[in-house]
């Protein structure tokens, strides 16, 4: 039950300074944190984890999703997830395509490793990976593909909103000279639909995987499409939800985010069980 002086709202912050998550080998601009009113009481309870990463070109910006953990508190007497926004591109205009390399450093360690740690010393969240999620928005959609297939003993579950089908979808050849060293091997093995398809049976037991895409998002929407399935087929508790008319836009992300997280919230304990 909620004390009376909790918040109506979460916190959104920077992590910057002496708050600052360490980065490695990796260029990250400054996380963001967002805190919900749950978290912000004394003797608060230990919440689920979100790490979120936002779309290319863009910023780690903690705003869209601020917006719609707001909205599931407040139905949900303050809980809510604890989430990080994090940097998963360095600049703008640059596309690391999600793993570590000589050209753009060590991102997949900073987002899956050091951000992890940090959150376990730093964060009053439940140490249960079960209760971990990776997520992200367009680009950083399809770095929580990767991640959430790639590391399952790290992420219990995956939230990816109009993803890319692979990182480096846009700009295939690119990628595998830049990112590669032209090891065109390595780039096919490194796509969601590859890692899941190549997972022992039963890895994925007990993670959630949802995909959410706009009807009239003709680029993303077939490979959100697909990724589903192959996450069903190997395994995974897949969720999908289609925005109708929406497009790769602003608003999709927010009616994707409003409909994802509580759906979600089941796996994390912050609601109950679909009957």
């Amino acid at each position: 039950q909620p004390p009376a002086d909790m918040p109506a709202k979460g916190s959104v912050s920077a992590l910057t300074g002496s708050t600052k998550i360490p980065t490695g080998q990796y260029a990250a601009r400054d996380a963001s944190l967002y805190l919900p009113p749950a978290a912000q009481v004394a003797n608060p309870p230990a919440l689920p984890l979100l790490v979120f990463m936002m779309g290319q070109p863009g910023s780690p910006d903690p705003i869209p999703l601020a917006k719609a953990l707001d909205a599931f508190a407040a139905a949900n007497k303050g809980l809510a997830p604890i989430a990080i926004v994090v940097d998963q591109l360095t600049a703008p205009d640059l596309d690391p395509t999600c793993v570590d390399s000589a050209k753009y450093g060590a991102v997949a360690t900073y987002i899956n490793q050091l951000v992890p740690q940090w959150a376990e010393q730093n964060l009053n969240i439940i140490t249960d990976r079960h209760y971990w999620t990776i997520g992200g928005f367009s680009n950083g959609g399809s770095c929580a593909a990767m991640y959430g297939s790639r590391y399952p003993d790290t992420w219990g579950q995956m939230l990816d909103v109009m993803g890319n089908e692979f990182p480096g979808s846009e700009h295939v050849a690119q990628t595998v000279a830049d990112v590669y060293n032209g090891d065109a091997a390595a780039f096919e093995a490194g796509k969601p639909s590859v890692i899941m398809g190549a997972a022992p049976a039963g890895t994925y037991a007990g993670h959630t995987a949802i995909f959410t895409w706009g009807s009239a998002d003709t680029t993303y929407g077939p490979g959100q499409l697909s990724n589903s399935q192959a996450a069903n087929a190997a395994g995974f508790t897949t969720l999908t939800y289609v925005v109708e008319g929406g497009g790769h836009t602003g608003e999709t992300l927010d009616a994707s985010l409003a409909w994802a997280i509580p759906a979600l919230a089941p796996a994390l304990g912050l609601a109950a069980p679909p009957s």
